[in-house]
């Protein structure tokens, strides 16, 4: 091909192809592309704790403080969980109360601290997770508390009520009501009068041996059998202080005459009960109903429940 006709051909591309029509590309290696650096913009990190997410949490503690806690017409035992119907007694609506304000407080708190916490990591650009409000749950020692309280307002104390049994124990006139039956218990301790737990214990005994008799299990089950039915661990506490000075302070009561037994295992698991069946067996009497011995055993021993829950406080924790 000649010089002509190459030239030719060139001539003939630029005539077909308008320059104005050719895409413009950037030359890489110019002054501006140089000059000019593009850099992306850093996204600043925002926390979690937006607007609306703020006035949705304060919305959820409204509601929490409002709604469920204030006209909530029951309330949940937190120990047992069983719910409780109002009107409720006034010491039981004062704990519920009491209850009710600690965890509000707790909430109120908490929504304190999340803001705190939201306001310095929003300086710091720093992401937060979300925190979720939450319950305030109880001491264990509260829960108890309020537990044996409810039981013992909405359903001993009913129910002791339907059954007879005194509401008011005088229990400083125990040792005056013991003394009148002082023969008796010492009948017992000298074998002249047989006594139902003594026979209980002794074919215990017999059975499983003394070592056992006083494992920790075996022990725990023969202090809740002796306990005198309502008079309660209270009324059971007082008796053996009686019964210490009668039979105790004095010396009639000897190793040979209770042996295996140790003073206190005789006292507790075998008198305690003797005066606790009489003294309900008084009780019954007085108020004009016919009370065999069967009876008042019976009796101590379907009321064990109310005692523990009624009369449950020992002088000592009084």
């Amino acid at each position: 091909m000649s010089k002509d006709t190459h030239r030719l051909g060139i001539s003939k591309v630029k005539d077909i192809f308008d320059s104005s029509s050719l895409p413009t590309i950037p030359n890489k290696r110019s002054k501006q592309s140089r000059s000019t650096i593009h850099i992306p913009k850093r996204v600043k990190r925002t926390t979690c704790s937006t607007t609306a997410n703020n006035n949705i949490k304060e919305q959820d503690l409204k509601e929490l403080l409002e709604t469920e806690l204030d006209k909530t017409p029951v309330f949940e035992c937190p120990d047992c969980f069983e719910v409780l119907n109002p009107p409720y007694p006034p010491k039981i609506q004062k704990m519920i109360n009491a209850l009710k304000e600690d965890e509000k407080r707790y909430l109120e708190h908490q929504q304190k601290v999340q803001k705190h916490e939201e306001s310095l990591n929003e300086q710091e650009s720093v992401f937060q997770q979300p925190v979720l409000i939450q319950k305030k749950y109880a001491s264990m020692n509260d829960r108890k508390i309020f537990c044996r309280m409810h039981r013992k307002y909405l359903v001993m104390l009913p129910l002791g009520k339907q059954r007879g049994y005194p509401r008011h124990i005088d229990f400083d006139r125990l040792h005056l009501r013991i003394k009148k039956f002082e023969s008796e218990l010492k009948d017992i301790i000298d074998g002249k009068l047989p006594s139902v737990f003594l026979n209980e214990l002794q074919n215990t005994i017999k059975e499983i041996g003394l070592m056992k008799v006083r494992e920790t299990n075996q022990m725990m089950l023969r202090f809740t059998q002796s306990v005198p039915g309502y008079y309660g661990l209270k009324g059971s506490d007082k008796m053996m202080e009686v019964l210490n000075v009668l039979l105790l302070d004095t010396n009639y009561i000897t190793k040979e005459k209770i042996k295996p037994l140790s003073p206190t295992e005789y006292i507790q698991q075998i008198l305690v009960p003797e005066c606790g069946w009489r003294l309900i067996q008084e009780d019954l009497k007085e108020q004009g109903k016919p009370c065999t011995k069967e009876d008042a055993l019976a009796v101590m021993k379907e009321s064990m429940d109310y005692g523990a829950l009624v009369n449950f406080q020992a002088k000592s924790y009084e």
